[in-house]
C-alpha cells in the first residue's frame, strides 16, 4: 500500500504517476482518500502514562499501571476482529492507532473514570500537573 500527504490535485496527480500504475482500461483499482488527521502527541502519551501511574499508586486497587492500561482500552476503544492460525479473537484497538482528537476524547474518559473513583489526575496547566509529572513521570 502506498501513503503520501496531499494539499492539491496537483500534489494528487503528481502521487499518482509516481506510482507507474499501468492504467490500461483493463484492470480495475481500488483508490482510497481520507482526510488526514495527526496522530495522538507525545504529550498526549506521556499524560497518559503519568496519570495510569498515579491511578496505580493512589488508587489503592493494588492494580498496577499496566493492568489499568488494558482495563481502559477494553473499556473505551473499539473492537477488532483479529484470526491468528484459524482461531478467531477479539482485541481492543490500540492507543498507538489514535489521532489527537481520538486520543483527547480516550484522556477525557479515563478522567472521568478517576474522578468517579475518587482519584484527581490534573490536566497541563492545572494547579498539580507539575508536581504529578516530577513524581509520576510519563512515557514517550
Amino acid at each position: 500500500m502506498h501513503s503520501e500527504l496531499v494539499r492539491s490535485y496537483k500534489e494528487l496527480s503528481a502521487f499518482l504517476m509516481k506510482l507507474e500504475i499501468p492504467f490500461d482500461g483493463k484492470t480495475a483499482w481500488h483508490v482510497s482518500v481520507k482526510k488526514y488527521a495527526r496522530p495522538r502527541s507525545n504529550n498526549q502519551n506521556r499524560l497518559y502514562w503519568s496519570w495510569l501511574r498515579v491511578l496505580a499508586a493512589e488508587s489503592e486497587s493494588g492494580h498496577t499501571e499496566e493492568e489499568f492500561h488494558a482495563y481502559f482500552k477494553m473499556r473505551f476503544l473499539a473492537l477488532k476482529e483479529c484470526e491468528v492460525f484459524g482461531q478467531q479473537f477479539v482485541t481492543p484497538v490500540s492507543t498507538t492507532g489514535l489521532n489527537t482528537a481520538e486520543m483527547t476524547e480516550y484522556l477525557n474518559k479515563v478522567h472521568l473514570f478517576a474522578a468517579e473513583n475518587g482519584v484527581s489526575l490534573p490536566y497541563p496547566g492545572d494547579q498539580y500537573y507539575d508536581e504529578m509529572i516530577a513524581k509520576y513521570g510519563g512515557r514517550e
